[in-house]
């Protein structure tokens, strides 16, 4: 791949997925455009050209590319945070409505949300005893979306993080598969959704987790993703990024929690409808 070519395609990630992509991972690109490339029976450069007039190619390009890695109970320190700090705390805010609603905004194959179920349903039934908890996933890339909701996961994958005592309870065994049971889909559902989008449908939530994805975006593409993401966070809740990823100086979205460690808040004071705008973040 030129590097023409290259550039072409990583404006069309950009402009769909926000990922930005440096000129070190032209081999990247080209070990996952390929594949595409040979169903259209198209070079590389055919595929660039095609994408620039047919934003069903561009997307396709975009979910092609895009980075879906993930597992179970991936980072213990922050489910750890969830089960001993924040959900407690989110508890007894709620306790007048006993509703509980979070987000898990870039899911990819859905792992992280069947994790945050398994918690809610498992460890944390007692606390949450005749609440009403939803669970909502969301990423750009429909594959990965059909994939989650299907809540089917061969072996290599739940081991990533499941103990046998997690599957027996969990999930069923079918030839190579592990699907997820019924009883852990209550209140759980997936939605394609794009972070440099707004999501009026998706409301408001007690605590959202978006990690390991700002690291692929831009700042203008972090801004955007975080004002998105501020709009559906409720004043008194929790933003959970990844360990090397900050909300902090994308305007008064977000503070550093004084009261969860690796946690950010919604900085409510300065929150105003006016600051819902991207064109209204100061990047500093």
């Amino acid at each position: 791949m030129d590097n023409a070519t290259f550039q072409r395609f990583a404006s069309v990630l950009k402009a769909h997925s926000g990922m930005v992509l440096r000129p070190g991972q032209a081999y990247h690109l080209e070990a996952r455009l390929m594949p595409l490339a040979k169903v259209r029976n198209l070079p590389l450069v055919a595929l660039a050209d095609l994408a620039t007039v047919d934003p069903a190619v561009a997307r396709t390009i975009a979910e092609e590319a895009a980075i879906h890695e993930t597992s179970f109970f991936r980072g213990t320190n922050h489910f750890d945070l969830l089960r001993k700090e924040i959900l407690p705390a989110v508890v007894r805010h709620n306790a007048g409505r006993r509703r509980l609603r979070l987000w898990s905004a870039a899911c990819a194959t859905g792992q992280e949300v069947w994790s945050l179920a398994m918690l809610i349903r498992g460890e944390l039934s007692g606390l949450l005893a005749g609440w009403q908890v939803d669970i909502v996933g969301t990423d750009f890339s429909t594959f990965a979306i059909a994939r989650a909701e299907s809540g089917e996961y061969t072996d290599f994958e739940v081991r990533r993080g499941l103990g046998p005592s997690h599957l027996d309870r969990w999930f069923t065994r079918d030839g190579n598969l592990w699907r997820v049971r019924e009883s852990l889909r209550q209140g759980v559902r997936f939605v394609q959704a794009n972070l440099l989008e707004d999501q009026p449908d998706l409301g408001s939530h007690d605590i959202v987790l978006c990690r390991h994805v700002l690291i692929y975006f831009d700042d203008e593409a972090k801004a955007r993703a975080l004002s998105n993401i501020r709009r559906r966070l409720d004043d008194h809740g929790a933003l959970i990024l990844g360990g090397v990823e900050s909300a902090i100086g994308f305007g008064d979205l977000f503070r550093l929690s004084p009261r969860w460690s690796g946690a950010f808040e919604p900085d409510g004071a300065a929150w105003t409808p006016k600051r819902t705008s991207v064109a209204a973040i100061h990047l500093r």
